[in-house]
């Protein structure tokens, strides 16, 4: 089963939220998205509590809109409460809380790309496994299959036979093209024979040459 995180924000943040929802569920990490995991008709706090309490880690966006909200700081206490991983997120400049002070941050402030690879790199570290972008692949990725990958990739002799290209194959001849190419040759072979002896073909005589001549 694939480990479940939560992530905690200000709504102010869903735009950068949910585009990195998008990118970490391609990836094959389980996020639990009140927007997207709440049910109409369901209770906002139940669903929330329930989600933070099934959710084996815990990932918080932080702004100056969600260090000041209460939500916030209270999915923050309980996660800590309950000693899940956390991912601290500096979307960005804030005070960052007291409690998450000793936790190190991830920053996307400067770059949305690096942020997003340095992220996957953390929860790859704390056991999640996370899924490649190549589709020809099936396996996700953990600690072990990246060493893996790694060593393969860094070995001069692989690097060689995936570099080399393929042999080309060879073009296939028509069928009718030797037979016509076969022709041709003993007629050749013929005309050359005939004009080493330096005679030309007899003519067979006709029937009616024939009679003539017995005549």
């Amino acid at each position: 089963m694939i480990p479940q995180i939560f992530i905690s924000y200000s709504r102010k943040d869903s735009d950068f939220v949910r585009r990195l929802v998008d990118d970490l569920t391609s990836r094959g990490v389980d996020i639990w998205l009140d927007q997207r995991d709440i049910k109409a008709g369901e209770r906002w706090d139940t669903s929330v509590q329930n989600g933070l309490r099934d959710s084996d880690y815990f990932m918080v966006v932080l702004s100056p809109e969600s260090v000041s909200s209460e939500n916030v700081m209270d999915e923050i206490a309980y996660a800590m409460s309950k000693a899940k991983h956390v991912f601290p997120i500096l979307f960005r400049d804030c005070d960052v809380p007291y409690r998450l002070a000793r936790v190190q941050y991830v920053d996307f402030r400067e770059s949305y790309e690096d942020g997003l690879e340095r992220l996957l790199e953390q929860i790859q570290l704390a056991g999640v496994p996370i899924r490649s972008l190549d589709r020809t692949r099936t396996e996700f990725w953990t600690p072990q299959t990246q060493s893996r990958h790694r060593e393969r990739d860094t070995n001069p002799h692989n690097r060689r036979k995936e570099g080399a290209s393929a042999p080309r194959s060879k073009a296939k001849v028509p069928v009718w093209l030797w037979a016509v190419g076969g022709v041709a040759g003993v007629a050749v072979l013929v005309l050359l024979i005939l004009i080493a002896r330096g005679s030309s073909p007899e003519i067979p005589p006709t029937p009616n040459s024939a009679r003539l001549q017995s005549w």
